[in-house]
């Protein structure tokens, strides 16, 4: 049984490498997880920054590209391009072990080595051959993978930990968001291994404002885009913001979708120009070629932070984001859940919070920010009925292994073919397998029990989130909690019910009885882009007793807004039209104040009354010659 060890982060911290003698809690022999608990808190960093050798493998390319552009001098990409000649690249690995890469290191010095899960096997076997492997420890980065690629390349996640369990006596399995421990004692692999979690202190974290919202029937991912970018196109902004004070305005997006063939289709509809978008997706994406004959370029990402340049709009599918260090001043992010597709039925428990965390500099104000569109789906199978499947799939696959073992060689060399050629949508629709390079044993047949958790934990999605919206809102926000500051629960409460609300005349409503309600969490709702910017201006300006007296009119209320934002400029010109100490009729007032409004542009019609916000006018009745009275107003004073 896997049990977690508690290890609390000091007051105030908020990295990692903050803490000196973190490192001190940690085994620096065996297998652990270490569960960071927190996203974007540097954990990748401590390791390759501190003296220990390390190999940090990760299941995306490009976050191992982006950090070694970060530690040039101090890391070693093993195979950066797939088409690079695999001698040529042992050997180079080699060199780096004895020499490093800049001729001043010392042998002494840290080692850093970069590679991906499918190629960690030939790292393994150089430092295995050299006699150096129990000198490193291997750190597994979003290590959550394991299991969510494992539907698509199970065979790969297998074959690796195989080959950790052959050859590398040291590893940390890391992750925020890591797989669950209940899953992970199903895996003999992690049978009774270490479990460290950090605890850290809730005022180093965010708040995040996230917007979930259902998609209807005939919505979709290409459909919202296209709002997304008209609403760009016309105001020159996705989202503003009240920021320290200050409007603040996003101008770039980030998009997950996990469907290149989506994207290449809201390309074409907006008619998205290479120079305005970035997409960010497996080197193995099945389109690819084709956005590359559109000129797009894949993957190209912008890795300095201190002076991040961006493109308008970047595409991430689900094999890009986990681990990835986005660095903007002001994107916003969008991303889509959709039930009907499996391949883009997200886990909230670990996609969402990753996606979260993509945008690294705290200077963007919108980091924090982001809206889920999400379609739910009931799930037609039973607990009992999945569990059955799994069961007889889990029972043939035995016996195919069964089977395998005693063939002969023959035989097992044809069943390796035939199952290496099968394409990852069919592999396990029946079974449960997969073939292992075993290394000098040759190859095996076994049983992918991270595929097994794999399907269990995208029906668990289905059956449970996906097939209500109130429980998937409700477990984005849950999921959230580890790696955010909480919400008020006033706060929270008022977002879900402006979130729902569809008119102008509900949506003021509750923000201004919030207001009233809770005036100290104002600049919490004014941090939010997913509200009215206006309904700050409105409140902040008339007060809620007076836009309740206006009965939430939109045109009435910006009427008086822009009389009073106009105030100065009125007064100054009823100073040069009213003499004090001469009685006006109402008509006279309204009739001079009706120039006056016309002159600045105010499109608010006059009460004679108004003349008392500008001077200081007293309602006097006047008697005429004939006897009738004259209501209107003595000026005393401008």
């Amino acid at each position: 049984m896997i049990e977690k060890q508690q290890i609390v982060m000091p007051e105030g911290c908020r990295y990692m490498s903050e803490y000196n003698e973190l490192m001190d809690y940690l085994p620096v022999k065996g297998w652990y997880v270490l569960n960071k608990t927190l996203c974007g808190c540097g954990g990748t960093t401590v390791f390759l920054e501190s003296d220990r050798d390390i190999i940090l493998v990760s299941p995306r390319t490009n976050m191992l590209k982006s950090k070694h552009k970060q530690y040039p001098k101090t890391t070693h990409l093993f195979r950066e391009s797939k088409s690079a000649r695999l001698e040529d690249q042992m050997e180079s690995l080699r060199d780096y072990i004895d020499f490093g890469n800049n001729p001043s290191f010392l042998k002494h010095e840290p080692r850093n080595i970069m590679v991906t899960i499918d190629s960690y096997k030939h790292v393994a076997s150089v430092l295995s051959y050299m006699g150096r492997m129990d000198k490193y420890l291997t750190v597994v980065d979003e290590c959550q993978c394991l299991m969510g690629d494992a539907s698509l390349k199970g065979n790969v996640e297998l074959e690796f930990l195989e080959t950790l369990k052959r050859t590398t006596p040291n590893v940390c399995f890391m992750s925020a968001t890591p797989i669950p421990v209940e899953y992970l004692e199903w895996v003999d692999y992690f049978e009774n291994i270490p479990y460290y979690q950090l605890v850290w202190d809730p005022n180093v974290m965010e708040r995040p404002n996230l917007k979930p919202t259902m998609m209807k029937r005939d919505e979709s991912a290409r459909t919202i885009c296209r709002r997304f970018i008209e609403h760009f196109r016309e105001n020159g902004f996705f989202k503003s913001k009240v920021w320290n004070g200050e409007i603040v305005y996003s101008r770039e997006i980030c998009i997950f979708l996990n469907d290149v063939s989506e994207i290449i289709r809201i390309i074409k509809d907006n008619n998205l120009q290479p120079e305005e978008v970035s997409i960010l997706c497996s080197e193995y994406a099945g389109k690819r070629r084709e956005l590359e004959a559109m000129g797009f370029k894949i993957n190209e990402q912008c890795t300095d932070r201190e002076h991040p340049r961006n493109k308008t709009f970047t595409f991430l599918t689900s094999a890009s984001f986990e681990g990835m260090d986005m660095y903007s001043d002001n994107a916003y992010t969008v991303a889509f859940f959709n039930a009907h597709k499996e391949w883009e039925t997200h886990d909230i428990s670990i996609d969402l919070p990753q996606i979260m965390a993509r945008q690294r500099l705290e200077s963007n104000p919108f980091r924090r920010d982001a809206e889920v569109f999400y379609k739910t789906k009931a799930q037609p199978k039973t607990k009992e009925e999945i569990e059955k499947e799994m069961e007889e799939m889990k029972s043939k696959s035995l016996a195919c292994i069964d089977g395998f073992n005693n063939a002969t060689p023959d035989l097992k060399e044809m069943i390796v073919r035939n199952l290496r050629n099968v394409i990852p949508s069919e592999r396990y629709k029946d079974y449960f397998l997969d073939v292992v390079d075993m290394g000098e044993s040759g190859y095996a047949l076994k049983l992918n029990m991270m595929v097994i958790l794999a399907h269990l934990n995208l029906w668990a999605m289905q059956n449970y989130y996906y097939k209500n919206p109130i429980l998937l809102v409700k477990g984005a926000y849950d999921k959230l909690a580890n790696n955010y500051k909480d919400k008020p629960d006033s706060l929270m409460i008022f977002e879900q019910n402006y979130y729902k609300s569809n008119s102008f005349f509900d949506r003021l409503r509750l923000y201004t009885d919030y207001r009233d309600a809770y005036p100290d969490l104002a600049e919490a709702l004014e941090f939010n882009p997913h509200i009215d910017i206006h309904f700050h201006r409105y409140y902040d300006l008339l007060g809620g007793k007076r836009i309740k007296e206006l009965d939430y009119r939109k045109n009435a209320i910006e009427d008086e807004c822009m009389l009073i934002s106009s105030y100065p400029q009125i007064q100054e010109l009823c100073i040069g039209r009213f003499v004090p100490g001469v009685f006006y009729s109402n008509a006279e007032v309204k009739s001079t104040l009706s120039e006056i409004y016309a002159y600045l542009n105010i499109p608010k019609a006059p009460s004679a009354i108004d003349i008392t916000r500008f001077l200081d006018a007293e309602p006097k009745n006047m008697v005429n010659q004939d006897g009738t009275r004259i209501k209107g107003f003595l000026i005393v004073g401008g």
